[in-house]
């Protein structure tokens, strides 16, 4: 139907003429650095409308500028560099699997991981859903390398795997049990 796909191609022109994302995004930042009182932030949920019952909050809508605002410079550091280390690492785990089915596993996690991480127009990180796929997602994603040496051990079951040290304790009750 191409009137239908030409309304919604202007629809979504038009919306980025009146309000650039970009320029939004900026706003917001030159917003909350006028308002900055310190290197320490505003505090925790300062910016969250759902902690209103608590006192005065501001309306942010972008994360960066949330977390720049609610935890300052510093607090934005650290959560930029806590996000780098967990993209960083699930893109290690996904190029350290070798099976090609759960390598297309760990590729989609870690793909979802940088997206969630560094995208500033919304707030994935601070809703739940969102938030807690973000984690699941990167603990399957740093999961799976294990999960392929396990399948590929039990491909091969000729390489001899290292024993460990015998107990000189004979009892079996009191000794540890491989399984």
């Amino acid at each position: 139907n191409p009137e239908l796909l030409q309304e919604r191609v202007d629809s979504f022109q038009a919306r980025w003429d009146a309000s650039p994302p970009h320029e939004f995004v900026i706003q917001q930042f030159e917003e909350v650095m006028d308002a900055q009182k310190g290197i320490l932030g505003n505090g925790v949920a300062r910016a969250t409308n759902g902690a209103r019952i608590f006192g005065n909050v501001r309306l942010v809508e972008t994360y960066h500028p949330k977390l720049l605002y609610e935890l300052g410079p510093l607090g934005l550091l650290f959560m930029m560099v806590l996000y780098t280390a967990v993209t960083v690492a699930t893109f290690k785990a996904y190029r350290k699997t070798k099976d090609k089915n759960l390598r297309g596993y760990a590729a989609s996690m870690w793909v979802f991981i940088l997206f969630i991480s560094y995208f500033p127009y919304y707030y994935p990180l601070d809703v739940d859903p969102v938030s807690v796929y973000y984690w699941l997602a990167a603990g399957i994603a740093l999961k799976i390398p294990t999960l392929d040496k396990q399948e590929r051990e039990l491909a091969n079951p000729k390489k001899k795997r290292r024993s460990r040290k015998k107990s000189s304790n004979p009892d079996p009750k009191e000794a540890p049990q491989l399984v």
